[in-house]
């Protein structure tokens, strides 16, 4: 049996709706990143208040979909 070592955690994403518990997060996260040296990315996830814009015409599922990969692509380029 081989043993790998595991890839170092080089970035961690904290999503947050800044709500109570969403705070408890933010400061394990917090510790976690010091305790690697990880970099801290912290994106605002607002509550779901429908889409707005070019999504409207698109059924629920790839709605979803696409604003998923859509916040995915903005937290990666942060």
């Amino acid at each position: 049996m081989s043993t790998t070592t595991p890839e170092p955690i080089r970035r961690i994403l904290y999503p947050t709706d800044f709500s109570p518990a969403a705070s408890a997060a933010f400061e394990y996260a917090e510790r976690l990143a010091a305790a690697t040296g990880a970099a801290l990315l912290v994106l605002h996830v607002p509550q779901d208040t429908g889409t707005v814009g070019p999504l409207n015409n698109v059924d629920g599922k790839k709605k979803r979909n696409r604003s998923r990969n859509s916040s995915a692509r903005i937290a990666w380029s942060l």
